[in-house]
């Protein structure tokens, strides 16, 4: 049975960091693919700075040469607020109810995961994979939140969905924040992008004034 990743968030951009995060949670997990979904619009943050199409391309540029990295525009073409257990329902119903499905996110989202539309169902249709630095997995974590992954933590997944796993992984330390950031003052946070993602930004002038880096993470 093939197991699946998926990595949902606006990329704005895609950078280096997203990509060494899929490879080993691949790698950790055994997964066949790892598929980046970018987000039509965040429920939680004001308009991105940068539009979806563009989003949508500097991810296929990204992944393009990769056999193990895939993007999926479900969310964008769906328009709308893009609410991660639509896109969890919708994966499952996709690939049956015996593929295991992995939903992989990063522990810094922990802090705002009881904002989630419908948070404590995501288990229902994935298991959830939290990525984190060596010794700061689920900082800043809200009560319910960590009572809720406490009583879903396992190391071992022999189900489809249902549980949560903890992963801790040496990351690249940047953000697309900082990727952004990098563009506008000419920084040689350029090289820590996909040379492809670079080229089209480039080509594209995009992030070239000081609005168009002020979105949050």
């Amino acid at each position: 049975m093939t197991r699946h990743g998926f990595i949902g968030g606006s990329f704005n951009p895609i950078h280096d960091g997203h990509i060494k995060a899929a490879l080993e949670t691949a790698k950790a997990l055994a997964l066949d693919s790892v598929t980046f979904i970018p987000a039509y619009q965040s429920p939680l943050k004001d308009a991105h700075s940068v539009s979806a199409e563009h989003r949508l391309a500097m991810v296929e540029l990204a992944v393009a040469d990769s056999p193990l990295l895939r993007c999926d525009d479900r969310e964008i073409s769906r328009q709308g607020r893009s609410f991660t257990v639509d896109t969890v329902r919708e994966l499952r119903q996709d690939f049956g109810d015996d593929a295991p499905l992995f939903w992989i996110m990063g522990d810094d989202l922990l802090a705002t995961l009881n904002q989630w539309s419908r948070w404590q169902s995501l288990v229902n249709y994935c298991h959830l994979v939290v990525l984190g630095r060596p010794g700061h997995v689920r900082e800043d974590c809200p009560g319910e939140v960590a009572d809720w992954l406490d009583s879903h933590a396992t190391e071992i997944v022999s189900q489809p969905s249902g549980s949560v796993q903890f992963l801790e992984l040496p990351l690249i330390t940047m953000s697309s924040t900082s990727a952004r950031e990098g563009f506008l003052m000419d920084r040689t946070t350029k090289l820590l992008l996909p040379t492809p993602v670079m080229e089209y930004i480039e080509a594209h002038a995009l992030y070239r004034d000081r609005e168009s880096t002020l979105e949050t993470e």
